[in-house]
């Protein structure tokens, strides 16, 4: 039975997300049924913790908030790891059910646990969480501090990083591209691939596709941007669920926009989307609903509807404020003010620009103007002539201009994986985990 469980666990870790699933409910069936011991006590509370974070996937906060509680109640004191992880799911919990402050807490916990346990892969794989967290509520200097956490970490065990180091690589390919430091976003985004595929790490495989596909558009290379788009789908057909559908139409939306395809970004945005199956708000969690809405913010926009943009603002602004999710705050922020632009009312539209650029402008936000409605740039202008976040704008005026009359040419695109080396690396983070 231990040996199934993490078998369960390392499916995981390799993005077999419905094999992992079944494997782990399964054994937890059998182990309801033997008759309790100290040592099948503890065994209960891991299994809880590994139930509690492959539950994720199916967004329900109630029954992820319980198997971590049970974990914690179950796992003896001693079994730090096991601890840090049942606190981590228990954070995924609370994120779910909208309290994002209580969440990134209990998240630095898990660090914290991590680094006293000595587990290099735990404590990597609790950062990758916190530069999510930190992602998401607009820190992107801490985020990217985090991300170089992980790779750093990765290069201190030997001479040749440890597989999860990629992970770093990526998130920090990310944080590059909204910075629009592309080349240093390529040269990250190809270690992280390379590492992840190196090692079968597989779980963010979908959240890293989008990533690519927003480099692939950045540098100009839009055929590669539509391959890696259609990577990104073959993952969600492996693995659905509405969180990573959420994730995929985020995406797609602002390809299609991109691709001036309006019509296709709807049916993503809209909750209709050629594969999956339809993506109803009402039942989505709090942080997956105001995603969603912000993608039909986008495309409302696009298709000259500024005041169906207004009334999402009304949903999203504030209840994403309180709960400190500030990247949708500037989102929304963004679109609110070209929403009142489109309206023709452009003194009102300075407010929540101004909104935008108070939270963007010490993070160093570039490319989500870049990947903004073309009208932005009249907006950032009567922005630099009412003397509002001057340098700033200044800046993101003189990227525009360099895009301008320096068009991106098309990228060669990524490498292809490396080849797998030959040692065992799933089962060296198997061992890891279970230490």
């Amino acid at each position: 039975l231990p040996l199934q469980i993490r078998r369960g666990w390392t499916a995981f870790l390799n993005g077999q997300v419905k094999k992992a699933e079944a494997m782990l409910t399964d054994a937890r069936q059998a182990l309801l049924s033997l008759p309790p011991t100290p040592e099948l006590r503890a065994l209960r509370g891991e299994l809880a913790t590994y139930l509690a974070n492959v539950l994720f996937l199916h967004e329900d906060s109630a029954t992820i908030i319980e198997m971590a509680e049970e974990a914690l109640v179950f796992l003896p004191p001693d079994q730090v790891v096991a601890r840090a992880r049942a606190t981590g799911a228990l954070g995924l919990g609370v994120s779910l059910a909208g309290d994002t402050r209580r969440a990134m807490d209990l998240y630095h916990a898990t660090v914290e646990l991590a680094r006293s346990a000595g587990n290099p892969f735990f404590l990597a794989h609790a950062l990758e969480v916190v530069v999510d967290g930190l992602y998401h509520t607009g820190q992107l200097h801490a985020a990217a501090e985090t991300s170089r956490e992980i790779i750093d970490l990765g290069a201190s065990e030997g001479t040749t990083p440890l597989p999860f180091a990629g992970n770093g690589h990526i998130k920090l390919a990310g944080i590059y591209i909204e910075w629009q430091e592309l080349e240093k976003a390529r040269e990250h985004l190809e270690r992280g691939f390379a590492l992840c595929r190196y090692g079968g790490i597989g779980y963010n495989s979908l959240q890293d596709h989008c990533t690519e596909v927003r480099l692939l558009h950045a540098l100009g290379d839009d055929e590669g941007a539509l391959a890696a788009l259609r990577r990104a789908e073959g993952v969600f057909r492996a693995g659905r669920s509405r969180i990573m559908a959420v994730q995929l139409a985020a995406c797609e939306v602002q390809f299609w926009l991109n691709a001036d395809d309006v019509e296709r970004a709807a049916a993503w945005a809209e909750g209709r989307p050629p594969i999956g199956k339809f993506i109803l708000n009402h039942e989505l969690p709090d942080i997956g609903r105001e995603v969603q809405l912000v993608s039909l913010a986008r495309v409302r926009l696009a298709q000259k509807r500024p005041d169906a943009v207004l009334s999402i603002y009304n949903q999203v602004c504030r209840q994403a404020q309180e709960a400190g999710r500030m990247a949708r705050v500037i989102e929304i922020s963004l679109l609110k003010a070209l929403a009142l632009q489109a309206l023709g009312e452009s003194a009102a539209a300075l407010e929540p620009l101004q909104q935008c650029l108070a939270l963007t402008q010490p993070e160093g936000y570039i490319r989500l103007f870049l990947e903004a409605d073309a009208s932005v740039v009249s907006l950032l202008r009567q922005a630099r002539a009412r003397s509002i976040s001057i340098d700033y704008v200044n800046g993101l005026l003189d990227v525009f201009r360099t895009l301008e009359f320096h068009p991106t040419t098309a990228s060669q695109g990524l490498p292809e994986a490396l080849t797998l080396r030959e040692f065992e690396v799933l089962q060296l983070i198997a061992d890891g985990y279970s230490k």
